[in-house]
């Protein structure tokens, strides 16, 4: 229950940035609105007029600085980093993780990769369930691979659904490296080390810094009692001036590094949005060896 909770969670927010017009959009996403229901569909009927979006945002913005924002920055880099991939002519994108994700049916030319969506069982049967319901058709390029992760291994999973390493392969990891162990975390970059060259991945990551002092984050201060009221005391931090050598044991080498700053001046001020951004979430973008 809880990951299909978090799942709809995002997708909720991404749906949210779809109720803006066009020219002040991040990304552009017909398709997660679709996918939700309950309370969260209705919140969207609300936010339809400018009056109900503007409050809403402002009431999130309140309750949870820099969360909105930080997450639908995120998700434009990692839109960006994946028509990146298909421009490059990358054979396949696995994403780990994927909850809701709608990237294999609006991304343009998106058709061109084989994409593999990996998340938990509940996760994968509901969201076939609400593509069902709305209509929606799991594209031919597209695989859901249910993997539990306390029993099944992702290699073998992967493989059985017909992805080969020796596939040029985009994977990534949005809003997921603060919630499994770091020994799960390792196996997944050792196993993505072993891609063809030229392969990358590209994941969020949690600042252990915020876990060590608190304190030094008070606009924070409520979302750390969100995660606690959720029973997610076990998160995992990395630390940012260590990631770069920390990549390269495992046979990646970082690219990109990015946070608040990078999406304030690449994403917010082009579309003159006001939104604060977390400064405890990064996005990492590493190329196999």
């Amino acid at each position: 229950m809880k990951t299909t909770m978090m799942a709809s969670g995002t997708a909720f927010l991404k749906a949210v940035e779809a109720q803006y017009p066009e020219e002040e959009r991040l990304f552009d996403d017909p398709f997660s609105e679709l996918l939700l229901s309950g309370a969260f569909k209705l919140m969207i009927n609300f936010m339809k007029r400018r009056k109900g979006l503007d409050y809403m945002v402002r009431v999130r913005e309140k309750s949870t600085p820099g969360v909105l924002g930080g997450i639908l920055c995120r998700n434009r880099y990692f839109d960006d980093v994946v028509a990146a991939a298909i421009e490059e002519g990358f054979d396949t994108l696995v994403n780990l993780g994927a909850g809701y994700d709608t990237r294999a049916l609006r991304l343009q030319d998106i058709q061109s990769l084989k994409v593999f969506e990996i998340d938990h069982p509940d996760v994968i049967q509901e969201k076939k369930r609400r593509m069902d319901q709305a209509g929606l058709k799991v594209p031919a390029n597209l695989t859901l691979v249910s993997v539990d992760f306390d029993r099944q291994d992702l290699k073998t999973e992967l493989e059985k659904a017909g992805y080969s390493l020796k596939d040029r392969t985009l994977f990534i990891m949005e809003g997921v490296t603060q919630y499994i162990a770091r020994a799960s975390f390792e196996d997944t970059l050792r196993y993505a080390a072993l891609a063809a060259a030229g392969s990358q991945i590209s994941f969020t990551y949690v600042i252990q810094d915020v876990f060590d002092y608190p304190e030094k984050y008070p606009e924070h201060k409520q979302l750390l009692k969100q995660f606690k009221m959720f029973k997610l005391t076990n998160l995992t931090g990395y630390s940012q001036e260590e990631m770069r050598g920390y990549l390269k044991g495992f046979g990646l080498e970082l690219q990109e590094d990015v946070g608040a700053d990078y999406f304030k001046t690449n994403y917010l001020k082009p579309k003159k949005r006001e939104l604060s951004l977390m400064r405890i979430e990064r996005v990492v973008l590493a190329e196999v060896l």
